[in-house]
């Protein structure tokens, strides 16, 4: 959506140096872009440049200011550069669809391991939530929220899965309190690259 605010890069993947995933280009930038007002009606950019583009691609940095407080960076010079592997990443506890999978996972293990479960669900979902959690930066996977699960109020008609996920980076890049960053897509969107749908959500503690 056009602005005329400045926008701050705030993550970038060049999909030429990844890993291939199902769904996702060979080729190409996913770029992420914020403004300073986090409390901005639209406060992100998603966008995706072609291969065929990149050639014209030149950086453009939008001046830097001592007032920008609410950038999760501080300063213009913060960079990381990731290195893309695949990883096993399981379905956190923070997932809105956990509850129907234990669900599932208890009825094939028959009605003792339930009861089981029912008597210590407490202990036990806090023993899943130490194992299963993640965060990380992330291309596609399942996302781990620090609060609760936005699709359960972002859209309701929309099966949105996790295009990618971005950690804070301890004293360097802090999304408020350790918190995680996302873009979210509807399922068909992503399987036809319109990213037109996709949203961007961050959460902290």
């Amino acid at each position: 959506m056009p602005t005329e605010r400045p926008l701050f890069l705030l993550a970038q993947w060049n999909f030429a140096d990844l890993p291939h995933m199902d769904g996702y280009p060979t080729d190409g930038l996913l770029q992420l872009f914020i403004v300073e007002d986090v409390e901005a009606e639209h406060s992100w950019e998603i966008r995706y440049l072609p291969a065929s583009l990149l050639s014209d691609v030149r950086e453009v940095a939008p001046s830097w200011t001592s007032g920008l407080n609410d950038l999760p960076f501080n300063g213009p010079d913060v960079t990381f550069k990731l290195v893309g592997a695949p990883i096993c990443n399981p379905m956190d506890m923070s997932d809105r669809g956990i509850e129907d999978l234990i669900d599932e996972c208890l009825d094939q293990l028959g009605d003792e391991a339930r009861d089981f479960y029912d008597d210590n669900d407490a202990d036990i979902d806090d023993l899943l939530f130490e194992l299963l959690g993640t965060g990380g930066h992330l291309l596609g996977g399942h996302p781990t929220f620090t609060q609760n699960d936005p699709r359960d109020w972002l859209d309701d008609d929309d099966d949105l899965v996790q295009l990618a996920q971005i950690d804070s980076i301890e004293f360097s890049m802090m999304l408020g309190d350790n918190g995680i960053g996302h873009i979210l897509i509807p399922r068909d969107a992503l399987r036809a690259w319109d990213l037109s749908r996709a949203v961007y959500q961050w959460d902290c503690y």
